[in-house]
């Protein structure tokens, strides 16, 4: 009996242990089929870029994976370290800076805007955009151009739209509560055509009623994307004029600086309007839940640079421009006025 009894227990242990290495078998094909099965699903996402809203959403921790093994980390919680890592950021001629609007009585030249920004801009209805965390801020990316800007022969087209709270410029000395950048690419970016980016900045100022603008892409609603990668998809057409006509309208100033978060490229055409666009508390809110700490750099000095508030201005104060796209843009000016 004692004998029957051992045998039967070391059989029960052999079972036992086949059993479990089996569970542990299927456990580890099941894990890194369904792996495979994400890491493929992302490639496909990038290449062809016509995930459904369902798949962005489900893969959005990958992308933010694969994005940290490629990028140079840096964050707003240090900027000092951004002149280590990236040695642009430590030039001179920075962005943000302290922009007005407004002429001093001992300024020489000053003169108030007259051709106004909405004279060279369009924009595009377009469907398909979404609202993206890239871990430093909320951008709104369209699969086709939003808007178009042209100053003589020069074409720029926009597909983004950043935003940063608080403002990151300041304007006659006022901080705004947050910042809209649309930022534009040039059609043909060579230093005889066009070297430049422009970014065209409208400061959100709170007010009573929501904006239709920035319901239309998503801001009244509590649950914008979450985490670094994450994507929330927009309903219906984006139409920037929608909420860009009356600040376009208005004067501005303009300076040649560089983008405001790394690489800090040089080489930047600012546009800031000078009357902000008005948002509900909770729209702005919506923003800063997403960036508590604030996602705004610094302010830094703006130099020997000038500020425009015509875009006749450029002719004595745009470096780097040749003589013929100058003579293009002053004529396109004097013909606008």
């Amino acid at each position: 009996m004692m004998w029957i009894l051992a045998k039967t227990l070391v059989l029960v242990e052999v079972a036992a242990f086949q059993l479990e290495g089996d569970h542990h078998h299927k456990h580890h094909a099941k894990h890194h089929a369904k792996a495979v099965h994400a890491t493929s699903d992302v490639e496909v996402d990038d290449a062809q870029n016509k995930t459904s809203k369902k798949n962005v959403m489900k893969h959005g921790g990958n992308l933010k994976k694969n994005k940290a093994k490629t990028s140079t980390c840096w964050s707003y919680e240090n900027v000092k370290h951004w002149e280590t890592a990236f040695s642009a950021c430590k030039s001179e001629n920075q962005s943000p800076i302290a922009v007005t609007t407004q002429c001093k009585d001992n300024e020489v030249g000053c003169k108030a805007s007259s051709a106004t920004l909405a004279k060279h801009f369009t924009s595009t209805p377009v469907a398909g955009a979404y609202l993206s965390n890239n871990g430093h801020f909320i951008e709104l990316v369209g699969p086709a151009h939003f808007a178009t800007i042209k100053l003589g022969n020069m074409v720029w087209k926009s597909a983004r739209v950043q935003f940063h709270t608080p403002a990151e410029h300041t304007l006659n000395g006022v901080r705004y509560p947050a910042e809209m950048q649309v930022v534009y690419r040039p059609v043909e970016r060579s230093e005889e055509n066009n070297k430049w980016t422009l970014i065209t900045s409208v400061l959100l100022k709170e007010a009573y009623n929501r904006n239709a603008l920035l319901s239309s892409i998503g801001l009244d609603m509590l649950n914008l994307p979450r985490e670094e990668g994450d994507k929330m998809y927009v309903g219906g057409s984006v139409d920037l004029a929608d909420g860009l006509k009356t600040p376009f309208e208005g004067g501005f100033a303009g300076y040649e600086g560089t983008l405001t978060s790394p690489p800090c490229t040089k080489d930047v055409l600012w546009f800031v309007a000078e009357t902000p666009l008005e948002a509900s508390a909770t729209q702005i809110a919506n923003l800063e839940r997403r960036f508590p700490g604030g996602n705004n750099r610094p302010l830094h000095p703006i130099g020997s640079r000038e500020e425009w508030r015509d875009f006749s201005q450029w002719q004595s104060h745009a470096s780097g421009w040749s003589m013929v796209s100058l003579a293009v843009v002053a004529l396109v000016v004097a013909n606008s006025q």
